[in-house]
């Protein structure tokens, strides 16, 4: 609101261009075919089984399930873990040079990129009609993320942006009427990655189920200063 080049800086965005996705949110397909969607699609559902969101959580008309995703045997949740990783070490490998004292570049990525890619949460979100996320930030991440697996056709959905994720929107409750930047259509077996600092929400739409796994990387280790 008040300086444009820290904005620049600290989300890679583009503030003077509409819509601009900038330098750190990044769109990746998985090689999820029909079948292997199916197979996560039936397995989280069977995970939903709160009748409403736990306190202090973003969702607001569904469900996020408990504890840690990543850590659970089944070869379904392996296999995508492991896919998963993959392309977030694809993403650290594309962000730009390292930057002193930015909460995302100013890491030392080499240390994931040799390494293997930890998690510090890992869920999965259900959302129905009129279902949404309020605008919020993963303050224990690095790299927080949106894996599409089910989603509804968009005659149900709604005209766009209904159920679209959208960034740069800060909560309502700080009084600050900023306009999103970044809004990304949803599709079964895309991958979203982003920095864990970026307020991020979604927006309701109108019918239907909308199933993500999400998921916070940890920092190898702390911002350099």
């Amino acid at each position: 609101m008040t300086d444009k080049n820290k904005a620049r800086w600290l989300d890679g965005i583009d503030t003077d261009a509409a819509d601009s996705c900038g330098d750190f949110i990044k769109t990746q397909k998985l090689n999820l075919n029909s079948g292997q969607l199916s197979a996560l699609k039936n397995h989280l559902n069977q995970l939903h089984t709160a009748v409403n969101p736990f306190a202090q959580q973003s969702v607001r008309g569904g469900t996020q399930t408990d504890q840690n995703l990543f850590l659970r045997h089944q070869p379904v949740i392996q296999s995508l873990k492991q896919q998963i990783q993959k392309q977030v070490k694809k993403y650290v490998a594309s962000l730009p040079e390292f930057v002193n004292g930015h909460p995302l570049l100013g890491i030392d990525r080499q240390a994931a990129l040799n390494g293997r890619i930890q998690f510090s949460g890992s869920w999965s979100v259900r959302l129905k009609s009129q279902g949404f996320n309020v605008s919020h930030t993963h303050p224990m991440g690095w790299i927080s993320s949106a894996l599409y697996i089910d989603l509804p056709s968009q005659k149900k959905m709604g005209s766009a942006p209904a159920g679209w994720l959208q960034f740069g929107t800060p909560p309502p409750e700080l009084k600050m009427d900023l306009a999103p930047y970044c809004k990304v259509e949803p599709k079964a077996g895309q991958l979203v990655l982003f920095p864990s600092t970026m307020w991020h929400s979604t927006v309701p739409f109108d019918d239907g189920q909308r199933l993500v796994v999400a998921f916070d990387v940890k920092p190898p280790q702390t911002i350099k200063r």
